[in-house]
């Protein structure tokens, strides 16, 4: 007896486990998408991140090891956009040094490098870069190896090195689809490169940036391509276009909350109206190109705009006011121009530096060589590498199988957390999801988006008269029935046990309302024969319009639900729609 307890137990316990097993999986995946989903916000939409962000670390549920990791390179991407440098540095360097996940490890390699760019720190940039491009044969990850390529763009423009900058940009462009996020900044940086370099078809090159970035959504780096190509404008004497552009696009770029950006837009606007002799209007854009750069002093929009407001100043006779504004201009050009030098020289010694240890490491490798050509004379050296290769076949072969396996049970489960077992209709949380998508474009194109909300009148009779198989199978027909009039874009959610609602977009409340009443007419109609019972099927409906009640779910759900109240209130089996000032009711013919 006491060994059958222990076999039942042991039994019990494995099954707890596997069902454990099943939730974690369901709750990890939906933890990726919300992780995905913040990596996509990053430069599209930095509210959406933040907010994500913040969703992921208070989730409830515990996070796997590769998913906390991914999350603190999320949150040093935050810190480093936030201006906390130090901090957002340590999390790209903590992640660096503990994941063993290759997609990961590159992304956090080529942050580091872009970061450390970003503050002066060169050769700290050039070495992570080269650590990133050396990760490169080890991700699958086409994206996150495109915008490694990327970063070492950035940064081969930014130290100066245009033509490597220009090839690693249009490696990414050989591979991308034009619109996409990598498009645009691989444009961004080949338009860079040729207007450093003076080449030609500037026009054409900076339009194909600007499409992209705009086509992908990506604001900052549209305004960050105008802003190259405003440049060149300018420095062509094609200051009225130049001007027009700035002026057209101020606002976007000031909406982006970028400080160099927006300096930048301020330090040309003062260039071009100088340009023209419009000093006031110059001295204004100028003073907010320096507010705009506060914390950096030595910025090239801040160069240009100290330069204008001496010679403007010179130009009204204020010498004294000149005199400061030039030595101010020295101090900021000699720091700006002792930056660029910095930058040569640290990639000329981050070079060499990194030819030495290449010739280390190829003279190591030479001598492995000899080493291993000498094992391989070794016939039964050569037999066992036979087997070994075997046996790597049949282990690849067993890994890509599970790969295989787990992709579809990833899929099952995904399809478990969005969807009601019994019934097929989505489950609550998943409908609050579409719901919610519903009603943003709805208020963003300012059109309709209606609820009907029902439950099944004394549905709980029914289970406990005939049981819960026949009130099972009053659900399903129920769902059946009311799905033949929904249409393709509508959304069909079980909110509770007998309780369902219906998203319908574009639809007023009057249509929704006799859709309603259809439903309920043919519920009414169900044949109960194959039960084995006669009894009826009645349903009270309730609905909502978002331009009556309100854009957010929980307004429209609240108003639905008083509609549906009210229902009850008035005897059931009858559609009650929300108004402003009351409620009215489409009683059952």
């Amino acid at each position: 007896m006491i060994v059958q307890g222990s076999i039942h137990q042991s039994r019990v316990s494995r099954v707890l486990l596997i069902l454990l097993c099943v939730l974690c999986s369901a709750i990890h995946a939906g933890v990726d998408d919300d992780l995905l989903s913040a990596d996509m916000a990053r430069t599209t939409n930095p509210a959406e991140f933040e907010r994500l962000v913040r969703q992921l670390e208070s989730s409830p549920a515990p996070l796997s090891i590769s998913q906390q990791q991914f999350l603190n390179y999320l949150k040093g991407y935050q810190d480093i956009y936030s201006g906390r440098i130090d901090e957002g540095l340590s999390l790209y360097q903590g992640v660096l040094e503990s994941t063993s996940e290759p997609d990961i490890k590159l992304r956090a390699a080529y942050s580091l490098a872009n970061t450390y760019s970003h503050i002066g720190r060169y050769s700290e940039a050039l070495e992570a870069l080269d650590l990133a491009l050396r990760l490169v044969p080890d991700v699958q990850d086409a994206e996150v190896v495109q915008l490694a390529h990327l970063a070492a763009s950035v940064i081969y423009n930014t130290v100066g090195e245009f033509e490597l900058g220009s090839s690693f940009a249009q490696r990414v462009l050989e591979k991308v689809q034009p619109g996409d996020r990598a498009d645009c900044l691989a444009r961004l940086q080949i338009l860079e490169s040729r207007i450093k370099q003076d080449r030609d078809l500037i026009d054409q090159y900076a339009n194909e940036a600007i499409k992209s970035c705009q086509s992908a959504g990506e604001i900052m780096l549209t305004n960050i391509s105008r802003t190259h190509y405003i440049g060149h404008l300018l420095d062509h004497d094609e200051t009225e276009v130049a001007l027009a552009l700035l002026e057209t696009h101020l606002p976007e770029a000031e909406s982006t909350q970028f400080s160099r950006l927006v300096a930048a837009y301020h330090s040309l606007l003062a260039q071009g109206y100088f340009d023209q002799g419009q000093f006031s209007q110059s001295a204004v854009h100028a003073d907010m190109a320096i507010q705009k750069s506060e914390g950096m002093p030595y910025i090239k929009p801040v160069v240009r705009s100290l330069d204008i407001l001496h010679r403007i100043r010179q130009q009204e006779g204020n010498y004294e006011q000149a005199l400061i504004y030039h030595q101010q201009y020295a101090v900021a050009d000699k720091a700006y121009l002792d930056e660029t030098q910095a930058k040569m020289l640290a990639f000329q010694k981050t070079l060499h530096e990194l030819n030495e240890k290449d010739s280390r490491i190829e003279l190591l490798n030479k001598e492995n060589q000899v080493l291993t050509l000498q094992q391989n004379l070794d016939k039964e050296a050569a037999e066992n590498t036979r087997l070994f290769l075997i046996l790597l076949s049949v282990t690849i072969a067993f890994i890509a199988l599970w790969a295989y396996r787990t992709k579809l049970n990833q899929i099952r489960f995904r399809e478990m957390a969005q969807c009601d077992e019994l019934t097929g209709a989505f489950n609550r949380r998943h409908f609050s999801e579409l719901a919610n998508q519903h009603l943003a474009l709805a208020e963003k194109e300012k059109s309709t988006v209606s609820l009907v909300m029902f439950d099944l009148d004394h549905f709980k009779r029914v289970n406990d008269r005939f049981g819960h198989l026949v009130g099972d199978w009053v659900l399903q027909e129920v769902i059946n029935v009311c799905r033949k009039f929904c249409r393709e874009q509508d959304v069909f959610g079980r909110l509770g046990g007998e309780e369902f609602g219906i998203i319908m977009p574009s639809c007023s409340l009057e249509h929704a309302a006799e859709f309603a009443e259809k439903c309920r007419r043919h519920l009414s109609m169900i044949d109960t024969g194959p039960t084995d019972h006669e009894f009826s099927i009645h349903a009270s409906f309730g609905v909502a319009e978002s331009s009556r009640d309100g854009y957010r779910l929980k307004q429209l759900i609240s108003a639905a639900d008083h509609a549906l109240y009210a229902a009850k209130s008035q005897g059931r089996n009858r559609v009650v729609t929300s108004e402003l000032d009351q409620a009215s009711a489409l009683l059952p013919a």
